[in-house]
Formats: structure tokens, C-alpha cells, sequence
């Protein structure tokens, strides 16, 4: 099931899960940011100044990448999700 159809408790299970895989691996400067892919794309910085002063403020943080033509969630805290 795609994430982008899923809504309420759905949502958080599927975020949950993805957060989960062992694709993410924490950043070496900052063991609070996970990414799976996409430092080459052109919002990743911008990206990963959100993600960190999500970190200052108490939160892990995983960076998806971004599909293209798709709102998907950025950034997955483990109760809070931030949209971008």
C-alpha cells in the first residue's frame, strides 16, 4: 500500500515501519538524522537544516527521499511527522 493513500492510525504504522528498515543509517555528524538516499538532490540541503533544528528541539528525524509529483512526508519523527 502507498503511504500517500494511507490516513490516521494507518499512516503512523506505515511511518513506523519505514523508519524501522535498515536502509536508514545515521548521519556521522549527527546520530539523530537518518537518511536512506537522496543527498544528491537539489533540496537536500534545505532538507537537512529542518532536519537538525528538528534534532535541537528533541527529535529524531529520518529524511525519505522525495518521489517526484508526490507530497510525501520529509521527515519522520516517532510521533510527530513534519511535512514539507
Amino acid at each position: 500500500m502507498l503511504l500517500k493513500t494511507l490516513e490516521g492510525a494507518a499512516f503512523g504504522a506505515k511511518l513506523k515501519e519505514i523508519a524501522g528498515r535498515k536502509e536508514f543509517h545515521a548521519l556521522l555528524d549527527n546520530p539523530f538524522i537518518y537518511t536512506v538516499g537522496g543527498e544528491q538532490d537539489d533540496d537536500y540541503p534545505s532538507l537537512l537544516m529542518a532536519a537538525r533544528k528538528a534534532v535541537e528541539h528533541g527529535y529524531r528525524v529520518y529524511i525519505l527521499p522525495n518521489p517526484h509529483g508526490v507530497k510525501t512526508p520529509q521527515k519522520i519523527c516517532p510521533i510527530i511527522t513534519i511535512l514539507c
